[in-house]
């Protein structure tokens, strides 16, 4: 009896220490836990174009966050699928409280794709993957927009020029 009780004791010990698994692929991480939009930045790049823009801008500004978005969290599922659960409050009457999407990560873990969160992001995101963690991850993508501009004068020729806008986004782990 009491060598059952030692063999039994030392399976539970051995058991009790043995490793939990660690997320392997990025895609297991982002996985494990769901995900909230804690800061980010905005830098937007206008060229003068004479009419709405007069001068060239370059600026970063924060993102802030509206308040129907704080309490937004972002779930990663398998099979590409995830979701935005839009929380308690809602930013628009019609708001469903959950806006599926579909994501991915490509190039050996060194960009993201999130498709259709449009309703958050404002377009289809191909972005850099700066960073990710068992806490955070971060990514960065960036908007473009092509305008012809005579530089406010009917008789000059137009020009085409590129306005850019460069989102950066840190998410945090719930």
């Amino acid at each position: 009896m009491r060598y059952l009780v030692l063999i039994l004791s030392v399976m539970i010990v051995a058991i009790g220490c043995q490793k939990l698994e660690a997320p392997n692929t990025p895609e297991e991480m982002l996985r494990v836990v769901d995900w909230v939009v804690d800061t980010g930045w905005v830098r937007t790049i206008k060229k003068a174009d004479g009419v709405t823009v007069t001068a060239d801008v370059d600026q970063t500004a924060a993102y802030v966050k509206p308040d129907c978005v704080k309490d937004d969290k972002f779930i990663f599922r398998e099979n590409h699928e995830g979701a935005r659960n839009t929380g308690e409050l809602p930013c628009s009457i019609n708001e469903t409280t959950e806006l599926q999407f579909t994501w991915g990560i490509t190039n050996g873990g060194k960009n993201m794709y999130i498709y259709d969160a449009k309703e958050f992001f404002k377009t289809d995101v191909n972005a850099e993957l700066l960073e990710l963690y068992d806490d955070r991850f971060t990514i960065r993508y960036m908007e473009t927009e092509d305008k012809a501009t005579n530089g406010g004068d009917p008789n000059a020729i137009k020009k085409w020029v590129t306005d850019t806008t460069i989102y950066t986004y840190q998410f945090k782990a719930l």
